[in-house]
């Protein structure tokens, strides 16, 4: 049983951390309508996502990204989130989410076989086909 729990904890995390870098990822490939939120909210609001992280790694666009705050206007942010997306940050970004679902199977393969590990399967699957 206690492998079960360990294989679950581990299942759960995995999805979550791919699923939470999806998202980081939608919030600068998506449209305000598909989000339902502002392009670029988590930007606007000081959170430094994955995908901000690697394009600090871009000089000229480090400058821009720190400029940001609240005060930004939609008008300001979209030359940088243009900017942002034709660095390899969004790439890199997928394909550690990728990397946290492949480890999220591994762990249903811990599991035994039945619905439950079907539809714990289906989950992953479903966050691994995102919109970008």
């Amino acid at each position: 049983m206690k492998k079960t729990h360990k294989a679950l904890y581990w299942f759960g995390y995995y999805v979550g951390m791919s699923y939470q870098i999806i998202d980081d990822v939608l919030d600068f490939t998506s449209t305000e309508e598909e989000l339902g939120k502002p392009v670029g909210g988590d930007l606007l609001q000081g959170n430094v996502t994955l995908p901000v992280l690697y394009a600090l790694k871009n000089p000229t666009l480090e400058g821009q990204l720190k400029l940001i705050n609240s005060e930004t206007t939609e008008k300001q942010l979209k030359p940088v989130i243009e900017s942002l997306k034709q660095t390899d940050a969004i790439d890199r970004s997928i394909r550690v989410s990728e990397m946290y679902l492949k480890k999220a199977f591994e762990q249903l393969d811990k599991l035994p076989r039945g619905r439950a590990r079907t539809s714990l399967a289906s989950i992953a699957k479903y966050i691994g086909k995102r919109k970008f």
